[in-house]
């Protein structure tokens, strides 16, 4: 028989690779590999549901036995007409027998066409949809299979798994009592993620989070995905843009309400879909999950068996059914629907008068949280008791889910009648839920003038105008923000905002152990949500490298702000800073990346400069000025002089030398108190300055900085540097935590030796590369090695180990340690947990590892890794 008839069956497979069959795969293979050693039989048998994939599995069986010189035999069973073992035959009526001796013929034909192909090597053959086979041929299958037992032969039989009880069924079970026989593991369902890689493959572009999550709604099933989108193209829902799938309605509305609007908003190819699955369920079943719709994605049995007037244990087969479906799961102490799409497909099914009865069913019939929900699917609220109970429940939920109660309140604003008194109370609620979710434009288009819109105005970054309208807490954090000298006058009292400020004066005016002492105290005061004395605590601790002190705070603050939105770029900026100092550059700049993005989302910028120069500082650390100029750019419209004026100077030193640096510090240059706040913004600071100014020949600014370092009490490595003392720069290089600190005195130190002794001298610089390579900075080690070349020494880099560009071989070590706990099916935050880093920080090194083995999936990586 020709191989194109299977082809023709699936001419879309054949273009593309097999995602998620990888156990199945590997059987195949031992089969034929085992097959073609020892020279007999080996049978594989299968059975898979409608829809998983099971023809295709065959038509990638067929290929990798042709590449290992197996010629293959396709035997196709169709209705309503069958092909059997590559001949013609009409299908008999079930009643009636077939003709023993046309099927004896046939069988003999069949067999000789083997026998021949076995003439030139071994064979492979494979029977599809064995269910519409008439028992005999099966039978005379099997004993076609026990002649050729001593042949290299590799039987593969595929029968759809509904059809098991069936005559055929059981003798396909049979079968799988002969020697060198196996089942090939189930077809099981794909994960999301080999999903995301099937629609990857159909579009050429990675699905966005909307088309993922709708093709991850089809149950897992290939055929169902597939089906999906090529749906979606032939309705024009799909838009493609820079390599990425995106619906072209735009994105999908994301309601956190424990109800759907009532409009899905949906693709239509979607909900036909879903149509479909539960056109195949029970009618029962249909309607408990309709009901079930109506109460929320999550709901508890109980209240549904309420809803339905039936004891909760008529609920059992339907919900059953639901679950074997794929459609809802089950919690510890109630069902969800598998994922929101599912659910408001569900939804969509109910007629939406019958939507809005339920709805007033349910409001009647559940406790006050939860009815409150519901009220907001009947119609226009007219009465302070309904709005009341309204935003009670948004109170209750604004502590743990501020966006669910952002999305009751709001919405309660829109069917309350404007007039009740209780309208202006929905309205407070519904400011301070958007304001600590994140949407802070709505919030501040919302609010009336008072705290409530003061609290919106400054975590948005209008903090002039915060200060103005706020009080108490509210206006001294503002003032922290944009006027600290003003901050300072008012922070009268005891409490951790005030606390807090008066840490930050003892800072810049270098009382740094009284700041740390004063932080820590702030830090166990009470305090409102929107201003953490912890955030100034964790600061401090990486300024002075108590990095081990700075984590654990760093891990209190995620911890104890992990339901506010609005905060959520705060944690991942002070994260940035930690890996920064701690010589982690991919790291930091992967979560400084991160937490720009974050910052955008939840519109709240206040800390988006020290995420902006936690990017620009990793670049120039790399050698990379030209990015971290660009960088620089979007740096410098925000507010944080002495951090932006440091920036700034090394990338003038870097790009124009060290005059055009000391154009960039002369706004320090009178005004000490600036100056002082500039030294304290790295651990090098102060040497760092006090160099530039001598290469530049501006002894006199040396000898101000130096004054200015001492009086901070960090000037042993700027004095030793004005003055060339050796020693005392020898016992700065051990005084150092920080590493580049460290590695900058010690490249000083074989600078000055140089004068003295050459070897020494030798010895220092290796050990500043050496130090400078172990941080990946590029540019400050090629520095260094320049200098030894001036000493006549020639050095590659630190330990470098030459990699090419591409390949397994490419990766650096940390890269390595990603990739391999990958392809052993760790998920990035196990991974994280696993190399003590962020998930952020381990999608970074994923996409570098996919771009250097030309890769683009998990799957693909795990079946690479060495």
């Amino acid at each position: 028989m020709k191989r194109q008839v299977l082809e023709q069956r699936v001419p879309d497979d054949a273009r593309r690779p097999l995602r998620g069959r990888d156990g199945q795969l590997d059987q195949i293979i031992d089969a034929v590999r085992a097959a073609a050693a020892d020279g007999t039989r080996r049978t594989l048998l299968l059975a898979a549901p409608v829809g998983a994939g099971k023809t295709r599995l065959l038509l990638e069986a067929a290929a990798l036995a042709e590449g290992r010189g197996f010629a293959v035999v396709d035997g196709i069973v169709d209705r309503p007409e069958l092909s059997v073992l590559g001949l013609p035959v009409v299908r008999q009526p079930h009643a009636v027998a077939p003709d023993a001796g046309r099927l004896s013929w046939l069988t003999a034909q069949f067999e000789r066409h083997v026998e021949t192909q076995l003439k030139r090597g071994p064979v492979l053959v494979t029977v599809d949809d064995l269910q519409w086979a008439d028992p005999l041929t099966v039978t005379a299958l099997r004993d076609l299979m026990s002649r050729l037992d001593d042949r290299p032969v590799v039987w593969i039989f595929a029968m759809r798994s509904e059809e098991l009880d069936s005559p055929n069924g059981l003798l396909l079970g049979a079968m799988a009592g002969a020697p060198r026989t196996e089942w090939l593991a189930e077809l099981d369902a794909l994960p999301d993620d080999v999903v995301a890689e099937v629609v990857t493959d159909l579009l050429d572009a990675t699905p966005d989070a909307d088309v993922a999550s709708l093709c991850g709604c089809m149950g897992g099933s290939p055929r169902a995905v597939v089906d999906l989108v090529r749906g979606f193209q032939s309705d024009g829902a799909l838009r493609i843009e820079a390599g990425i799938a995106r619906l072209a309605d735009g994105p999908l509305p994301s309601n956190p309400l424990s109800v759907a609007l009532d409009d899905s908003l949906l693709p239509h190819r979607f909900l036909a879909a879903m149509r479909d699955r539960l056109g195949r369920l029970d009618p029962e079943t249909v309607q408990v999950l309709q009901v079930a719709a109506v109460l929320g994605r999550t709901f508890d049995p109980q209240d549904l068996a309420d809803m339905l007037s039936t004891p909760p244990a008529t609920l059992l087969k339907p919900l059953q059914e639901g679950l074997t479906a794929g459609l809802i799961g089950c919690l510890a102490n109630a069902f969800e629907f598998h994922r929101e799409p599912v659910w408001r497909a569900v939804l969509d099914t109910v007629p939406p008068l019958m939507r809005t009865l339920l709805h007033k069913q349910a409001a009647a019939l559940l406790p006050s949280d939860a009815a409150a929900v519901h009220l907001l699917h009947c119609g226009p609220v007219a009465d302070g008791q309904s709005v009341g109970a309204i935003r009670a429940a948004a109170d209750r939920l604004l502590g743990h889910s501020p966006e669910t109660a952002a999305a009751l309140a709001v919405r309660g604003l829109e069917v309350a009648d404007r007039d009740l008194p209780e309208h202006a109370e929905l309205t407070r609620t519904a400011v301070a839920a958007l304001t600590k979710s994140g949407a802070l434009d709505r919030a501040i288009g919302l609010a009336r003038p008072g705290q409530d819109l003061a609290i919106a105005l400054l975590l948005n970054g209008d903090v002039a105008r915060a200060a103005r309208i706020g009080a108490g807490p509210v206006r001294l954090a503002a003032l922290a923000y944009g006027n600290q000298v003003a901050a300072e006058k008012v922070a009268t009292g005891w409490d951790g905002v005030s606390l807090t400020v008066r840490a930050a004066a003892m800072w810049r005016r270098g009382r740094l152990e009284d700041a740390l002492a004063t932080a820590r105290k702030a830090a166990t005061q009470e305090s409102p949500w929107y201003f953490d004395p912890r955030w100034a605590l964790a600061w401090m601790q990486i300024r002075m490298r108590l990095l081990a002190e700075a984590t654990e705070t760093i891990r209190s603050i995620e911890d104890d702000s992990a339901g506010v939105k609005v905060l959520a770029s705060v944690p991942v900026a002070l994260r940035a800073w930690l890996y920064f100092a701690q010589g982690n550059l991919a790291e930091a700049e992967a979560e400084a990346l991160a937490g720009v993005s974050v910052a955008a989302e939840t519109q709240m910028p206040l800390w988006e400069p020290h995420l902006r120069a936690v990017l620009v500082l990793s670049a120039l650390r790399r050698g990379d000025v030209a990015t971290a100029a660009d960088r620089l750019q979007a740096f410098e419209t925000l507010p944080w002089s002495s951090m932006r004026t440091w920036i700034t100077a090394q990338i003038a030193a870097a790009r124009s030398g060290p005059e055009a640096a000391l154009a960039v510090l002369a706004e320090v240059r009178t005004d000490a108190s600036r100056r002082r706040e500039l030294l304290l913004e790295d651990p090098a600071a102060a040497a760092w300055c006090v160099r530039t100014a001598l290469a530049a020949g501006d002894e006199v600014f040396a000898a101000t900085l130096v004054a200015s370092a001492e009086e901070l009490g960090i000037g042993d490595h700027a004095r030793a540097l004005h003055h060339r003392d050796v020693f005392t720069l020898a016992a700065a290089t051990e005084q150092y935590s920080d590493r580049w600190a460290r590695a900058s005195a010690t490249e000083d130190l074989g600078s000055l030796l140089a004068d003295y002794d050459r070897d020494d001298a030798v010895a220092a610089l290796d050990r500043a590369m050496e130090l400078y390579d172990s941080l990946g900075a590029a540019w400050d080690s090629a520095r260094v090695r320049s200098r030894l070349r001036r000493l006549g020494v020639r050095r590659r880099h630190w330990h470098h180990v030459p990699r090419p560009a591409t390949g397994w071989g490419s990766l650096t070590g940390t890269e390595e340690k990603v990739a391999r706990l990958v392809a052993h099916g760790l998920t990035n935050r196990q991974v994280a947990a696993e190399l003590f880093v962020s998930p952020h920080t381990v999608g970074f090194h994923l996409r570098q590892i996919y771009r250097k083995l030309a890769i683009q999936s998990r799957v693909d990586l795990a079946r690479i890794a060495p």
